[in-house]
């Protein structure tokens, strides 16, 4: 079992998704076992396969984010430009 104490603490607020809580406590595992993916899967109790797997998809999601968040701000750019 893992020293509680010894890793460090994340907060999860309440109204984010259950895909961004366990997105950001994967990526806090990573940087804790310094990208280690056995390491990471081994502390997250899924197999490395499992975490493979979900690390390809929220890369996926927080790319389309982006791409989104960028399409909304070229917009709103056109927009001013255009008053």
């Amino acid at each position: 079992m893992t020293n509680i104490e010894a890793v460090p603490q994340l907060c999860i607020c309440v109204g984010m998704t259950l895909q961004e809580a366990e997105a950001l406590l994967i990526a806090a595992t990573l940087r804790h076992t310094n990208g280690n993916m056995r390491a990471a899967a081994a502390v997250l109790k899924i197999d490395r396969t499992t975490l493979y797997n979900k690390v390809k998809r929220y890369a996926m999601l927080r790319s389309r984010q982006l791409e989104s968040s960028l399409q909304s701000e070229v917009a709103n750019f056109e927009q001013l430009a255009n008053d």
